[in-house]
């Protein structure tokens, strides 16, 4: 079942560990990731090549949105996406979870755009930089009560797992 997940009352701090917990509780139960994200959002080139060096890369041009209102918001010119897939291991998990948005992220949690976790042909977690819900989970019964055991555990119980429509 896809579940969208709710943050109240979190703080910015309680953010960072909720994206952190549920990073390092999907890693073990994923057997591909997918990373997304554009190189010239980033100051320190290192950081744009360890992300790299995660898994394989590919670039993929995006177009600029089209109407005034888009191209104030997100410029006109394109834009060059790079595109990282590999196998979830602890080096992942560690550059995942160690390092912070970069500048002109609208969440502050992950390092990267979007990160996807797949189990099989399954998008287990997403965690999208975008101003609606960031987190999405496609989990069966045990593996949400389990997750929500976790942060319970750890303290975000302010996080919920909604039934995504």
């Amino acid at each position: 079942m896809q579940y969208w997940v709710r943050l109240n009352d979190l703080d910015e701090d309680d953010l960072l560990r909720f994206y952190r917990a549920v990073v390092l509780w999907a890693v073990p139960r994923a057997d591909r990731f997918e990373i997304r994200f554009v190189e010239d959002r980033y100051r320190d080139s290192s950081l744009v090549e360890l992300f790299r060096s995660l898994g394989s890369h590919t670039c993929q041009l995006h177009e600029p949105p089209s109407g005034a209102v888009a191209r104030l918001l997100f410029g006109a010119r394109p834009i060059t996406v790079t595109v990282v897939e590999g196998k979830p291991d602890a080096a992942f998990a560690a550059v995942m979870t160690g390092h912070m948005a970069p500048p002109g992220s609208i969440g502050s949690e992950s390092p990267v755009e979007d990160l996807y976790l797949f189990s099989g042909q399954r998008r287990l977690l997403a965690v999208m930089d975008n101003a609606g819900y960031g987190y999405i989970l496609d989990l069966d019964e045990g593996e949400a009560a389990d997750l929500l055991r976790l942060l319970r555990v750890d303290g975000l119980g302010g996080a919920r797992l909604e039934p995504a429509p």
